[in-house]
């Protein structure tokens, strides 16, 4: 049985990684600031910092860990934007000290959690790998430098480029929550702007389906994968979405963006490649399901 620590096992993609990793058979090593309650005979919750390097490698050896998924950080651009040092210390300095417990350990494969926020305003339609990496915020700098010491420790790693993941379970600030509760709870929003913005959104299933690929692959060739939602979307087409879910609320939001940066559609070619990734499910789908489960939230 091949054993998998997640570094950052609560969360929407967390939580959900955990329980999809357990259903397919995997041993999951849980390390998390606090007690994780999930009774399962393959799980075992393991409570510490990012900070505690020692406790990572005696974590890792003592289970004898195939797999790292570093999944631990600030999940949010708007989360500590105003203090870079504490996104600095987690979502930089705590992937220096999961990685440096790998090598330690000789961990046989390290994956980690990045963010389509590395490639800036970008609206291009695809967006592979290559392109540029451009800095809009503290939380994009620490993402990209993170890529960094990655790709360069010497261990066989990838880099999960996700895009802007939503779906049940999502308790951060997301775009397509704000619209559907405000009209579940009004009947009607009017917002001055937002219309315009473009995002790759990316359906929590299918985000987890990524990291399952990707740790079952036999071979991983490139050390950066795109996941995203395989669609150019601006932000219009989720209000029309929105409106013919329901189609008796008053739906208005002007031009401009959200306050996020523009991303285009990132190319999911390499993980269709290397490991059968594919999003399966339609935004349509997808917000239809969100819409659901935000209403039994209330």
């Amino acid at each position: 049985m091949s054993t998998v620590m997640l570094i950052g096992c609560t969360g929407l993609i967390g939580s959900a990684l955990t329980r999809r990793m357990l259903e397919a058979g995997y041993r999951v090593i849980g390390y998390s600031r606090g007690d994780v309650k999930i009774e399962h005979p393959n799980f075992i919750s393991c409570r510490g910092e990012l900070s505690e390097l020692s406790t990572m490698v005696r974590i890792m050896q003592r289970y004898q860990v195939d797999t790292v998924i570093h999944n631990a950080a600030l999940s949010h651009p708007k989360m500590a934007q105003d203090n870079p040092y504490k996104m600095f210390q987690i979502n930089l300095v705590g992937v220096i000290n999961s990685i440096e417990a790998a090598s330690i350990s000789k961990v046989k494969r390290y994956l980690f959690s990045s963010a389509a926020g590395v490639y800036g305003n970008n609206i291009s339609d695809p967006i592979y790998e290559t392109a540029p990496l451009q800095s809009e915020c503290a939380y994009d700098s620490a993402k990209i430098a993170a890529e960094e010491v990655v790709k360069n420790y010497g261990l066989e790693c990838a880099v999960l480029r996700i895009g802007f993941v939503y779906g049940p379970g999502r308790v951060h600030e997301c775009p397509i929550a704000m619209l559907v509760r405000e009209v579940q709870a009004t009947g009607k929003a009017n917002w001055p702007s937002g219309r315009d913005q473009y995002l790759d959104f990316i359906h929590i299933d299918d985000t987890v389906d990524g990291f399952i690929g990707a740790i079952a692959a036999p071979k991983l060739n490139y050390k950066i994968y795109n996941l995203g939602g395989g669609r150019l979307t601006p932000y219009q087409d989720v209000i029309k979405i929105v409106n013919k879910l329901y189609p008796q609320a008053q739906i208005s939001v002007g031009p401009g963006g959200l306050g996020y940066d523009d991303i285009g559609r990132m190319d999911n070619s390499r993980a269709l490649e290397d490991f059968g990734y594919a999003p399966k499910v339609s935004l349509e789908q997808g917000i239809e399901g969100y819409a659901q489960w935000l209403k039994t939230q209330e």
